[in-house]
């Protein structure tokens, strides 16, 4: 749901560029906790993956939690965080940790 909202909020290469690695999923009493990292390929990137003021790093989390949460049925919070990972595509080991092979 998190790559979702990246492809929702972006168009052209920066969906493509971008991976999501989950690091965390805590389901407490009263809600789901999850920490995510968004891997970008570029330094160029980071800015706009974040936006000014963090404004589409919001826009991506608010997307994510409101599709878990309805989805689940039950409140969902997401932290993201945002990791250059130069040509993760290209790297086995990167691939392998994404569960891509």
């Amino acid at each position: 749901m998190i790559r979702e909202a990246i492809f929702h909020q972006f168009e052209e290469e920066i969906p493509y560029a971008t991976a999501v690695l989950i690091e965390r999923f805590q389901e407490g009493k009263t809600k789901v906790v999850i920490d995510g990292v968004i891997w970008i390929e570029r330094h160029s990137q980071k800015p706009i993956i974040i936006g000014k003021g963090g404004a589409n790093l919001k826009k991506i989390r608010e997307y994510a939690e409101t599709q878990l949460t309805e989805f689940m049925q039950f409140p969902v919070e997401i932290h993201l965080f945002v990791k250059i990972n130069e040509n993760w595509r290209k790297k086995a080991t990167a691939l392998r940790e994404l569960g891509f092979e």
